[in-house]
């Protein structure tokens, strides 16, 4: 048996994520897996709860893949996304409120033998949530 190349990993696991299939996202992810984001370092199961969290919130969301690059030796990959969905679920303590947004980010998947061991997650949060409508105060604001 071949062992797949990077993109191929990359791929399936967004397309896993896509399709809010967190058992075939887990199948990609190797033993201490860890993700690292703005929700902190997670773990398989961590993924898992806030994939479904977001899913609850945009029942349609989607990462659209926009590209994929080899890095690393071809050991990493960084993708490229635009993160799109509609606020229809509790999100941050607010109720649907209809309210579309697309978030662009990156994504960079560190992989050994056909499995993701680590990635990271970087997005436009702050857009993402003045574009569903909170009031995001930027840093330095002179607020105490």
């Amino acid at each position: 048996m071949t062992t797949p190349d990077a993109t191929t990993v990359a791929s399936a696991y967004i397309d896993a994520a896509n399709a809010g299939d967190t058992d075939a996202m887990a199948a990609l992810s190797a033993p201490g897996f860890v993700h690292h984001s703005g929700a902190g370092d997670l773990d398989v199961d961590g993924v898992r709860e806030g994939l479904a969290y977001y899913r609850t919130a945009f029942p349609d969301l989607r990462y659209e893949l926009e590209e994929l690059l080899l890095v690393d030796g071809g050991s990493a990959v960084v993708a490229r996304w635009t993160m799109r969905g509609t606020h229809r679920g509790r999100f941050f303590g607010v109720e649907g409120t209809g309210r579309a947004f697309e978030s662009p980010g990156l994504s960079l998947h560190r992989i050994v033998d056909g499995r993701i061991v680590e990635d990271w997650e970087y997005s436009d949060d702050i857009g993402q949530m003045r574009q569903l409508g909170f009031r995001v105060e930027p840093p330095g604001n002179g607020a105490a």
